[in-house]
């Protein structure tokens, strides 16, 4: 029986890119055979110098710096048997270390959510495409398990790694009710491992409709919410609007997405969190809102 690495690799290698990406064929492309255009992207030398790979567009479809969170990312599109445009994303997260550098984190980006956003969510085609995003969420989950199984870092084996001696300790906060929706059950846990740590309960949404639903019954308990923005049926965007529309949102809010910012908030009005995110990203975005609530509190 195999068993996870013992470490996780923090150094972006042309071996783990290789073995990251013919993963992933392995898992995406159980029907038919893999494109020689995907094909093609793996046939790099192993002596290759890791930022020349970066930058060939052989490999690289785009790549993009946050500005906010400083996280580069990469994306490698790469299909499945069904769909030509999931793609892998590789974050290369800053590093907290002495030695500076950045961390490589792979994630699946089954890029289909900005279609389900611009198809009426009653139409037929909705519901049609609806079917290849499960079909896609299902092939990501399993890619990110193989990757995590075989030593290629993702963010579920990051936050599983990390030390619970490297949470800061919980603090006197008032007890306090926390809304957060997202269709991802691990990222749900993710959040109530976190707001646990601030003594905060949560309300648990795993789609749009259900976040409205919970924030019209519960508004005068909750304290904050933690949206998603692509959820099935009602994205998070929807969801603020129609609150602000009725005069109900009376709680800062935090939205997450695995899209890009410009494209997923391009005003830029909103605070956000970009997918993949550190637990120490999201603790700071909470922390901040907390001490902000606590404030006003003492505000008489």
């Amino acid at each position: 029986m195999r068993r996870y690495p013992r470490t996780i690799p923090t150094v972006l290698t042309p071996e783990l890119l290789m073995r990251a990406l013919w993963l992933y064929c392995d898992v995406a492309y159980f029907r038919v055979s893999v494109p020689n255009k995907v094909i093609d992207k793996t046939c790099f030398r192993l002596k290759s110098n890791i930022n020349g790979l970066l930058q060939s567009r052989k490999i690289i479809e785009k790549c993009e710096l946050d500005e906010v969170t400083k996280i580069e990312k990469y994306w490698i599109r790469m299909g499945n048997d069904f769909y030509p445009h999931m793609k892998i994303c590789i974050s290369m997260l800053p590093d907290r270390g002495k030695n500076g550098g950045s961390s490589p984190i792979f994630s699946v980006d089954t890029h289909d959510q900005h279609v389900l956003s611009v198809l009426p969510s009653d139409s037929n085609d909705w519901r049609a495409f609806y079917g290849i995003h499960k079909q896609n969420m299902k092939l990501k989950h399993n890619i990110e398990k193989r990757w995590k199984r075989e030593g290629v870092p993702t963010e579920k084996w990051l936050l599983a790694g990390e030390k619970i001696s490297d949470m800061p300790k919980k603090e006197n906060y008032l007890p306090r009710h926390v809304l957060i929706a997202d269709d991802e059950q691990h990222i749900r846990l993710v959040m109530k491992e976190i707001l646990l740590l601030f003594n905060c309960d949560t309300y648990e949404a795993t789609d749009g409709q259900e976040a409205l639903d919970l924030a019209w019954e519960y508004k005068d308990s909750i304290a904050f919410a933690l949206f998603d923005i692509m959820m099935p049926s009602v994205t998070g965007l929807t969801v603020v609007e129609t609150l602000k529309r009725k005069n109900r949102l009376t709680f800062p809010y935090i939205f997450l997405s695995g899209m890009p910012r410009r494209q997923a908030d391009p005003r830029n009005e909103h605070e956000f969190i970009s997918k993949p995110f550190t637990k120490w990203l999201l603790i700071e975005k909470i922390k901040k809102i907390i001490n902000k609530l606590n404030d006003d509190q003492t505000v008489v």
